[in-house]
């Protein structure tokens, strides 16, 4: 399902009916609480159920074919009560205008031995501080059951690109082979105010921390996590996930990847970097993914 075209729940939680048409940047815009995350997970589940299934049975979370029990693993827990089985506001799903019944999304064959199933959307949720644990990205089995899959599985990508992408590289930001120049001299200006993030070694544990740049043998003292401003705790996690969708070399983006969810971009920043947080979307869109980011009105 990685070209769908329109995705149409109906009463499934907050939402009554929703029906959407997607184009190479959709922007879901309405209140807290009205249902968008969980229209994008489902959009998620929609794309990627094999990836997502094969996720958690890796990670020894099982739901025979309970529904209600996948729900709770998938979207959280406490969230079985969103899907009515029955009665006149009985939940559905359609895709590209065809009824999808929910135990197809829950259920499927295991991949052959030596194989596996393939992501095809990338989500990045508004939640995503929590994948840094004192600086370090947690491990998906580092979260409990009450946390979303979408949040457990960006923290495990991150944890991934870190010890194995960036597993000699101390220096992460600014780094000259993800983003462009202009890009970064952005960023430095308006976020990181003259710091660079680094990779340090706290004892035997490694941790992100932030280092005044203004002398290359003296770095000054590391900032922890713990005491960056708001801002940056919230958009270093984005930063890393635009990092792995933003290869190196000249290729222009993961080959598997088509679909981008970015929720809450404008979480903790000054309007200057929330411009240049959408310079970022659009270099996306250039890279060739589609993009859906949900927004609340600012009235």
């Amino acid at each position: 399902m990685g070209k769908l075209k329109s995705l149409q729940l109906q009463n499934i939680g907050r939402i009554k009916q929703a029906e959407v048409h997607f184009g190479d940047l959709t922007v879901f815009v309405g209140p807290q609480a009205t249902g968008k995350s969980i229209f994008l997970q489902f959009l998620k589940l929609a794309v990627d159920k094999q990836y997502i299934h094969e996720q958690l049975r890796k990670h020894g979370i099982e739901w025979g074919d309970d529904v209600r029990a996948f729900l709770d693993v998938y979207l959280g827990e406490g969230m079985q009560g969103i899907w009515q089985a029955e009665g006149e506001n009985k939940s559905s799903i359609w895709v590209d205008g065809r009824l999808c019944p929910i135990h197809t999304l829950i259920t499927g064959r295991r991949p052959k031995k030596g194989t596996a199933p393939v992501q095809r959307v990338f989500y990045i949720p508004a939640q995503r501080v929590l994948s840094l644990a004192n600086g370090w990205p947690r491990p998906f089995q580092g979260f409990s059951s009450q946390d979303p899959f979408a949040v457990r599985d960006f923290s495990e990508t991150f944890r991934l690109l870190m010890e194995q992408e960036f597993i000699r590289s101390e220096e992460l930001f600014p780094k000259t082979n993800r983003l462009k120049k202009p890009y970064r001299d952005l960023l430095s200006k308006h976020l990181f105010a003259g710091f660079g993030l680094y990779v340090d070694r706290h004892g035997a544990q490694k941790r992100l921390v932030l280092q005044r740049q203004d002398h290359q043998e003296n770095k000054g003292p590391p900032i922890p996590f713990m005491a960056w401003s708001a801002g940056q705790r919230e958009f270093i996690p984005l930063l890393m996930g635009l990092y792995w969708l933003m290869t190196a070399g000249n290729v222009r983006r993961r080959a598997d990847i088509q679909w981008v969810i970015m929720e809450e971009l404008e979480m903790g920043l000054h309007p200057d970097a929330i411009a240049v947080v959408l310079l970022l979307v659009l270099e996306l869109l250039w890279r060739g993914y589609r993009v859906c980011r949900p927004i609340r009105p600012m009235f």
